[in-house]
């Protein structure tokens, strides 16, 4: 997947609220800026907006419609609002760029931030969920009004990071950690793909800095985890209160023991569930998503019900390639700014983008496509 010189640094947040969709605010508001310590009307941000309509700067008053990326360079500050909470987002390290995502759904916001140090201050105004990723991986962290918490991308070369500081109230943290069997990983059918299982904890004001971790959960063989994670799920599903994405990533998770344990009928069924939740929270054009979406293809082909998988696996392709097209033209903007820091940002996109089509094709059993951008992905942009 990505960049050579960065190749694990992509970590985002969602702030997922409950609000009636009518009412769910689709736009974010630029309310500050500032570069070199110094409070401004205007600064220099390339803008990148769905299907086009790129520009090199963005003033106070400005909104972000759902999809809208930020390339945010060292020493600049952006404030936002949005109905969720206030946000202040900015990179860290005195000479390293880095990307901010703005997304909309009917559950809340999508709020993404990448590249070494890039972080956020978000203050909640509602009740609300947070998520964030390493790569495709998810924590989720419930926060109530009032709260005020610090999210920070330490992610470098393959070591994937994130520190969550709470400065206010108390948070619900889950990490995605790596499972075993035996010290072994277990690899989902993504290539280089490692199945993730949900830990939690309890955070509290004052308390140390919560930093994601990739201690695994370990198991002795693949019936032990199966009936381990299929039980966690029938208990999270009887509890009103449970986290809907807690139960998908179990049942991600629960896929992908299927499949190593050549059971494809049982993985699709968990793959299903998974990709339903996600494909209404997030949409269909969401990594998270898509892996889902793909998983569960490649899960049908595998029990033989080669129309479902194929009719799915195509779906899943035409929306890699739209994403890449998109991405391909963001990167050909940044490119014309000189600006290497961003370009590598781009290019971790291209990459992910490359790696997910060169799996999805190799399902298909064009072996010619899949390897051309398994090739692509190991070389990014160059």
């Amino acid at each position: 997947m990505k960049n050579k010189t960065s190749l694990s640094t992509v970590v985002g947040i969602l702030f997922s609220f409950i609000l009636n969709p009518l009412f769910a605010q689709k736009s974010s508001t630029v309310t500050g800026l500032a570069y070199n310590g110094k409070s401004a009307n205007t600064v220099k941000i390339s803008v990148l907006t769905p299907g086009g309509g790129n520009k090199p700067e963005i003033s106070i008053g400005d909104k972000l419609s759902s999809g809208t990326k930020l390339i945010i360079p060292p020493a600049t500050i952006v404030m936002l609002q949005t109905q969720g909470g206030r946000q202040v987002i900015k990179p860290t390290d005195p000479a390293k760029s880095m990307e901010y995502k703005v997304e909309f759904t009917s559950d809340g916001e999508n709020h993404i931030a990448k590249g070494l140090g890039a972080q956020i201050v978000n203050t909640v105004n509602k009740t609300l969920g947070y998520n964030y990723r390493n790569t495709n991986e998810r924590g989720t962290t419930a926060a109530s009004k009032g709260t005020v918490f610090t999210f920070t991308d330490l992610s470098e070369s393959k070591d994937e990071k994130a520190t969550i500081v709470t400065n206010e109230g108390t948070i619900n943290i889950v990490d995605q950690v790596p499972c075993t069997i035996n010290g072994e990983p277990i690899k989902n059918n993504r290539k280089g793909g490692i199945t993730t299982k949900s830990v939690s904890q309890t955070q509290s004001a004052g308390e140390a800095a919560f930093t994601s971790s990739n201690k695994p959960v370990e198991y002795s063989n693949y019936e032990a985890a199966i009936a381990y994670i299929k039980n966690e799920i029938n208990n999270e599903s009887r509890n009103s209160e449970a986290d809907g994405e807690n139960i998908a990533d179990d049942y991600m998770c629960l896929g992908d023991l299927y499949m190593a344990n050549e059971q494809p009928a049982e993985a699709a069924t968990a793959y299903k569930a998974a990709a339903a939740y996600f494909n209404d929270v997030y949409g269909e054009d969401d990594m998270v998503t898509l892996e889902a979406n793909i998983s569960l293809a490649e899960a049908y082909i595998e029990e033989k019900h080669n129309e479902q998988g194929s009719a799915l696996l195509s779906q899943s392709i035409k929306i890699l390639e739209e994403m890449l097209s998109l991405d391909l033209k963001d990167y050909e903007y940044v490119k014309e700014n000189d600006d290497a820091e961003s370009e590598d940002l781009i290019c971790d996109e291209i990459g992910e983008l490359y790696d997910y089509l060169g799996w999805a094709y190799n399902i298909a059993g064009d072996e010619t496509k899949s390897k051309e951008y398994y090739a692509k992905a190991e070389s990014d942009c160059e």
